[in-house]
């Protein structure tokens, strides 16, 4: 073959060997792509000229490696070798695999490259691999590699020193498969491409073998003669031979060790550099360039005479012959099977031990360098204080007196635990009991047994704040009527979640003279209470005080309480623990409207004027007195005093900016300013809020998120705040009738709480209704009374979803209904819908984060049985599998609690509640459902 033809025979194999898929099961393995790149590399750029890399950059390493073995080896011959071993991977591959959707191509592919010395067949496949030499085969040759794995080439042993040729026979192929003879016996079997092998693809990889240089590889092929043939049947019979001698030493070796052993016998013996090496070929070995040629020569004169010497041989050979390489191929394959099978092995094995090794490191060893470092800096302390104790130096006999109390109080709660197992009393109890803020994002068996199998979520009964007997009862009634097993299992963590988790202390919860109850309840993960949430946690109980004495007693604490925090300051909206609920359950109980004794009260946790929480305190003392017609906290001067200053603060913030006369500015009663790293924790204008004309409503400078208002003119709020003065009226009206004593002073407020209701309603009828230009006539959610009007919704109650539950207006009231297909829209501005479900949110927790306690008032301001359906779907899926309500969820992104995005608050007690409520409601009006 000329330079020139095979300069195009190796462009036609660079082409070929690209064209095979990365991904496809007919790619070389990963020491055949190490031969191929350091041939191209001496076929390219001839001698290494690159530094050796680090061993430990294996893949780099193994890359040089490659191409310093082919050092010596001309252009040329390094060219040919290239081809002659894709020749051989490619008559392999044909036959290993015959019905590949690639065999086609690889027969045309291996057509191409065999047709040497045929002018007519050179030119057959031009069209399917015409191939450009170029400079850019570089880079695809390294994209060639880069499938290759560091732990790859380690399994397969390619980066060892080449073994000299005294040592070690040859790895490759040694009858090489010259032009003529080659292109006067065309293959039509596989067999006959076996039996003609020549160049090799890969060097040995089997155990006890290496890889060999470029010079020594074409050493063993110069000095091919006659006598390298041998014959196949007696190749077989010494093959059985080796195969008995390694059968005997099996049962001297462990069993993974025979196997290795025995494939790499085999293949050393059948001379096999891979498993598709042919068995008919025996190594030899020389050093002289010169003296290819020459053989060469003489190989291609034989070539004749051995045809023509087959020819004339037997049928009977001929069958056996036949025979023998169907032996063989079995052999063969049953080889290449085996050392797949030991590689997994191997692999599998190494993995084991790593993964044990890890294993043992993380428990013992970690628990070894702890107790090792304790105990030395114990010893070291222990020494140092029986020294000061020796000398009587006064720090000794300090840390004495500080450390046995604690050993002491340590010792009698261990006997307490002990001992006194069952006992269930508050002092007791609470040392043992968890954080619920953890509690809650931990499954506790069992689950509920249902899709989702949601977890059991209720503290143990000695950690529960709160237990009333008729509550239990109504949740066991409830859950026995509820089908879907996780359903119930919500609704039994979720309803009582407020009498379990954040009744944090009670004071005169019994009945006592001289004494009012009061209740400090919790929002749940803060330590504080809310008016409106404190109020919105317990009304889901409303309808079982008149049941439970204990639990009435709790409603008439939390009005007490409340009442307290708003004489305390009516501007606030939450408040921390009274520092003495006993003596103060004792203070200001009074008959007589003129004495007022208010203990003012420390700890405002937060000071954000938000008209929905004097709005709540009004809303629970009417819920109170309406389910259990006690107006017993009339009498006391604390609630009259929170009326009064409930008033005289909706009075003063009636007010508008300026002064209509003048137009001067007035002065205000509340400002709210602080710096803050987001816009809805400070007001506009210094504190005070935007501008607004007088309208009859109150302003409000917060919203029941704890967020800013754009507008002060606050809808939802205002259309509570009516509510409620309407309630307060009613209850005020009926007390004042029933007792002469006190009805002058009652029945002013009872007159003026009337007048102030009418007022806000007709304001917001005129102010806070707008023509929308897709649902007709709307409320506003915040206006100024000059015009400006901002349409959205947010999540917590109240918002314009809610103003048919907080009463406000009928449920099938029309301007309520257009409102409400707004703000479950995307015209909703807070709206969000995604893969996780839909609702509204807010601005207090940002975009993406849907409330289910919008869900929740879906439900309870619903007629449709499809929309409640989908609601009650939303909101198990939004638990995350924690088995709570959350404060908000992602609706495109599941997870766990904050910090993986999933949901905000794992322990939101209100929303609880408001869900408990609904189930209620359904189980009362669609017990289908």
């Amino acid at each position: 073959m000329s330079s020139y033809t095979t300069q195009l025979k190796f462009a036609q194999a660079l082409s070929i060997i690209r064209a095979i898929p990365q991904s496809s099961t007919l790619q070389p393995i990963a020491s055949e792509k190490l031969q191929f790149y350091g041939l191209y590399k001496q076929a390219t750029e001839g001698d290494v000229n690159i530094p050796r890399p680090s061993s430990r950059q294996v893949v780099e390493y193994a890359k040089w490696k490659a191409w310093s073995r082919m050092k010596g080896m001309s252009p040329i011959d390094a060219q040919k070798l290239y081809v002659e071993s894709l020749v051989q991977l490619l008559s392999e591959l044909v036959h290993r695999y015959p019905r590949h959707e690639q065999t086609e191509f690889l027969k045309k592919a291996l057509n191409s490259l065999e047709c040497n010395g045929n002018p007519e067949m050179e030119h057959e496949d031009d069209d399917l691999f015409q191939d450009a030499y170029d400079p850019t085969e570089f880079e695809l040759q390294e994209n060639f590699l880069n499938h290759i794995e560091a732990d790859q080439l380690m399994q397969e042993d390619i980066l060892n020193s080449p073994p000299t040729s005294a040592t070690v026979s040859s790895p490759y192929r040694s009858t090489p498969r010259h032009s003529k003879h080659y292109s006067n016996s065309r293959h039509n079997s596989f067999s006959d491409v076996v039996s003609t092998s020549d160049y090799p693809i890969t060097p040995i990889t089997s155990p006890g073998h290496n890889s060999v240089t470029g010079q020594w590889v074409l050493s063993q092929l110069q000095q091919q003669n006659k006598q390298n043939y041998v014959h196949p049947m007696d190749f077989l019979q010494k093959q059985q031979q080796q195969q008995h001698q390694l059968q005997h030493q099996q049962d001297l070796l462990s069993e993974a060790d025979t196997l290795d052993r025995e494939v790499a016998a085999a293949t050393s013996n059948l001379v096999l550099s891979s498993p598709r090496q042919s068995p008919y070929t025996v190594s030899t070995s020389g050093n002289n360039r010169k003296k290819f040629n020459n053989k060469q020569h003489q190989h291609s004169t034989l070539s004749p005479h051995l045809s023509s010497t087959s020819t004339s041989t037997s049928s009977n050979y001929k069958k056996k012959l036949k025979k023998s390489d169907r032996a063989l191929e079995k052999l063969q394959t049953e080889v290449t099977a085996l050392t797949e099978q030991i590689d997994r092995l191997r692999r599998g094995i190494k993995l084991r031990e790593e993964r044990d090794k890890n294993r043992k490191w993380s428990t013992l060893g970690i628990t070894r360098v702890l107790l090792k470092h304790l105990m030395a800096n114990s010893a070291i302390l222990l020494i140092a204080f029986y020294i000061l104790w020796r000398r009587k130096s006064p720090i000794a006999y300090a840390i004495i007196g500080y450390i046995m109390p604690i050993i002491q109080d340590m010792i009698r709660k261990i006997i307490q635990r002990i001992v006194f197992w069952k006992v269930t009393t508050t002092e007791m109890a609470s040392p043992s009991c968890p954080d619920y803020s953890e509690y809650s994002k931990v499954f506790h068996k069992p689950g509920s047994g249902g899709l989702l199998d949601l977890p059991f979520q209720r503290p143990a009964e000695a950690c529960r704040k709160f237990t009333s007997t008729v509550i239990e009862s109504v949740i066991s009634n409830i859950t026995s009527k509820i089908a879907d097993l996780d359903l119930a299992r919500l609704f039994i963590n979720a309803y009582p979640n407020t009498l379990d988790t954040t009744i944090e202390s009670t004071a005169c919860i019994a009945l006592k003279d001289n004494c009012h109850p009061l209740s400090f309840v919790i929002t749940g993960d803060i330590n504080a209470m809310w008016l409106r949430d404190s109020a919105n946690q317990l009304l889901p109980y409303i309808d079982y005080i008149k049941h439970d004495v204990s639990l009435k007693r709790l409603f008439l604490g939390a009005i007490y309480m409340q009442a307290q925090f708003i004489n305390t300051d009516p501007y606030a909206n939450a408040f921390g623990k009274p520092n003495n609920l006993e003596a103060l359950a004792k203070y200001t109980y009074s008959q007589q409207l003129g004495k007022r004794e208010v203990q003012l009260l420390d700890g405002v946790f937060e000071k954000k004027w938000e008209i929905d929480s004097l709005a709540s305190f009004m809303s629970l003392s009417y819920q109170y007195w309406n389910q259990t017609g006690d107006d017993s906290f009339v009498e006391n001067s604390i609630w009259i005093d929170a009326v009064e200053n409930v008033l005289n603060t909706i009075k003063l913030q009636q007010d508008p900016t300026f002064n209509i006369t003048s137009g001067e500015a007035l002065d205000t009663d509340y400002v709210f300013f602080q710096t803050a790293d987001r816009p809805t924790e400070t007001q506009f204008l210094n504190g005070r809020g935007q501008p607004v004309k007088h309208t009859g409503m109150v302003k409000s400078l917060f919203r029941p998120s704890d967020d800013a208002t754009v507008f002060p003119f606050f809808i939802p709020g205002n259309a509570m705040l009516s509510v409620e003065l309407d309630h307060v009226s009613q209850l005020l009206s009926k007390s004042a009738a029933a007792t002469v004593q006190k009805s002058s002073k009652i029945q002013v407020l009872a007159s003026e709480t009337s007048r102030l209701s009418k007022e806000i309603k007709d304001a917001i009828y005129k102010y806070g209704v707008m023509d929308h230009p897709t649902y007709g006539k709307i409320f506003a959610y915040e206006v100024d009374g000059y015009g400006s009007t901002l349409i959205m919704d947010d999540a917590n109650i109240p918002s314009l979803l809610s103003l048919s539950l907080i009463g406000f207006l009928d449920q099938n009231d029309t301007i309520y209904q257009n409102t409400r297909k707004l703000v479950l829209s995307k015209d909703n501005p807070y709206y969000f819908s995604g893969p996780r479900g839909s609702g509204i949110g807010g601005p207090h927790v940002g975009l993406a984060y849907a409330w289910p306690m919008s869900q929740i008032v879906r439900i309870l301001t619903s007629a449709d049985d499809n929309e409640i359906k989908e609601a009650l779907s939303i909101i198990l899926k939004s638990t995350d599998n924690t088995g709570l309500i959350h404060e908000s969820f992602n609706v495109y992104q599941q997870g766990g609690g904050d910090n993986n995005s999933g949901y905000t608050r794992s322990w939101f007690s209100w929303a609880n509640g408001l869900f408990g409520q609904a189930i209620m409601k359904l189980m009362n009006e669609r017990p289908h459902l």
